[in-house]
């Protein structure tokens, strides 16, 4: 069964068109760069998929902004362990995430571009180097356009142009290979790949930059006539005609003619010369044009469950509502953001993270703070004041390191203290 699914493509000459084209439902024929492989190919063409973020400008900032929340504001490490204090393995950990490989990104930017690829085609794709000794060395994104599955599942192939790459799963160790690691958003209909949540409003983008061009066209080109030039009790010669008509092409339409008087002269008291206007709707399409293109925007945020006001939109009947935008935003944060952060922590912490041996420490991503900082204060001063967080674990809480040392120090000067008073008292009642 083949679905039919439209594609905007941009032609040599730089015009952007819409046309049809077939994907197969369940496309498994080898095409393209990846001709002779033993790959599966993804339903929906990556390249096809990654055309969207070009032509629909609130589709890209959702893809953009869930990528940042979710993976790019920072990360720390953490334990449950009593000690919170760093050791030599958590020192070795922060080196590696700081400086993961020569092209002097950080892991927060290597995160950000898998997400967006994540977010923008549902496949996200690390490479991970590891050393003599099994840990992990370097960390590099993959673009995921260029990735392909095999269809045994026992690795990964990665081509562009003429030049093919192959990569194993992670934990593989077999050959000189590199490892990958492929993060995914669940597809039902695939074993492979996964599918971005977004995939249901590709028909609303397609109407809404069928609109876009509509507009852009009538605006350059006037696709029906808005006025009639009526000459009564007289007629044009076909050389008249054809100066009038030129002079209308040359002088009246256009962007840089807009504006301009015509003036029209006439010598024949017999002959009336007047300029009427047909297009009456012009306003109620304009206005229905805006609708739609509302429209369009409203659903393409709602499929992402981006909160308006996060993207800048602020509605009329919604100015004052403070605290229906604080809601939204925890709805957000905890519905989308939070649930994929603890699924992307879990495939770092039982791959990359566990790499470096037997240790205490996971690793955590920085979280949306949602919250103000004055209420943030009061509430920790009171779990510390209530003894049910000690100051270091309010520090791990707001991501900053541990002081277990300096804490440690002043417990043993507090001990000391009280030694000190508990000589001095023995010493004075033996004097007495």
């Amino acid at each position: 069964m083949n679905k039919q699914t439209e594609i905007w493509a941009v032609t040599n000459e730089g015009e952007i068109i819409f046309e049809k084209v077939q994907i197969k439902k369940q496309s498994r024929q080898i095409k393209d760069d990846f001709k002779g492989l033993p790959i599966v190919e993804p339903r929906y063409k990556f390249d096809d998929l990654l055309f969207y973020l070009e032509v629909n400008s609130w589709h890209k900032r959702c893809v953009y902004l869930k990528a940042a929340v979710t993976g790019a504001l920072g990360w720390r490490l953490t334990t449950d362990d009593d000690n919170k204090g760093p050791d030599a393995a958590y020192k070795q950990i922060t080196a590696f995430l700081e400086n993961p490989n020569p092209k002097l990104e950080n892991f927060s930017q290597i995160l950000l571009k898998m997400l967006i690829d994540y977010y923008a085609i549902g496949n996200g794709f690390l490479e991970i180097v590891r050393n003599t000794k099994g840990e992990a060395a370097e960390l590099y994104h993959i673009p995921g356009r260029t990735m392909r599955r095999k269809r045994d599942f026992s690795g990964y192939y990665q081509v562009r142009t003429f030049k093919k790459v192959e990569f194993n799963n992670f934990g593989d160790r077999k050959g000189k290979r590199n490892e990958v690691l492929h993060y995914l958003n669940y597809d039902p209909m695939d074993d492979y790949y996964g599918l971005p949540d977004w995939i249901t409003a590709m028909a609303t983008m397609g109407m809404d930059r069928n609109a876009v061009e509509y507009n852009a066209y009538e605006f350059t080109q006037g696709l029906m006539a808005r006025f009639l030039i009526i000459i009564e009790g007289g007629e044009l010669s076909r050389k008249a005609r054809t100066q009038l008509k030129n002079f209308l092409k040359n002088n009246m339409i256009g962007t840089q003619n807009s504006g301009k008087v015509m003036v029209v002269a006439n010598d024949d008291p017999n002959v009336k010369i007047r300029v009427e206007r047909i297009d009456k709707e012009g306003s109620n399409r304009d206005m229905s044009f805006h609708r739609m293109r509302t429209f369009n925007r409203d659903e393409v945020i709602e499929i992402h469950g981006v909160p308006p006001r996060m993207l800048g939109i602020m509605s009329a009947g919604q100015l004052g509502g403070g605290g229906e935008t604080a809601g939204q935003l925890k709805i957000f944060k905890e519905t989308l953001i939070d649930p994929e952060q603890r699924k992307l922590e879990y495939m770092l912490n039982q791959t990359i993270i566990k790499s470096f041996g037997e240790h205490k420490w996971k690793l955590k991503l920085k979280e949306m703070d949602i919250t103000d900082q004055k209420a943030d204060a009061e509430f920790y001063e009171k779990m510390i004041n209530s003894q049910v967080l000690d100051p270091d674990e309010v520090r791990e809480e707001i991501g900053r390191k541990p002081r277990q040392q300096e804490v440690n120090l002043q417990n043993l000067t507090k001990i000391l203290v009280e030694l000190r008073k508990s000589l001095e008292n023995d010493d004075f009642d033996e004097n007495m």
